[in-house]
């Protein structure tokens, strides 16, 4: 993901890196399912909309990150989507780390 973000910086963007919860380099073990990832990505949007004044906002995540990033509350407010592995339902995404968490033990 880095190597991409030094790319669209060259090209005149400003970048914003989050490192969700129990995610790349965030030393938290717990996974919380989903629901402060979406909080950690609304977070980051509200920053940029009181910092860039009124500058266009995309967003790209991979996985959890990119299914936070399809919030419906805050999509009307992004101007581009980059998403890679990405759960539409969040609810798939629960059963299947529900079951490999806890029915597979």
């Amino acid at each position: 993901m880095l190597d991409r973000d030094r790319f669209l910086s060259s090209k005149g963007y400003s970048i914003l890196l989050i490192d969700l919860q129990a995610h790349g380099e965030s030393e938290d073990e717990r996974i919380p399912l989903g629901l402060k990832e979406c909080e950690s990505v609304k977070a980051a949007v509200r920053f940029l909309q009181r910092t860039k004044n009124g500058v266009p906002i995309g967003l790209i995540g991979s996985s959890l990150g990119g299914a936070s990033a399809l919030l419906e509350d805050i999509s009307a407010e992004i101007r581009f989507l980059i998403l890679e592995a990405v759960f539409r339902i969040l609810e798939a995404l629960f059963e299947i780390v529900w079951s490999k968490e806890f029915l597979n033990s």
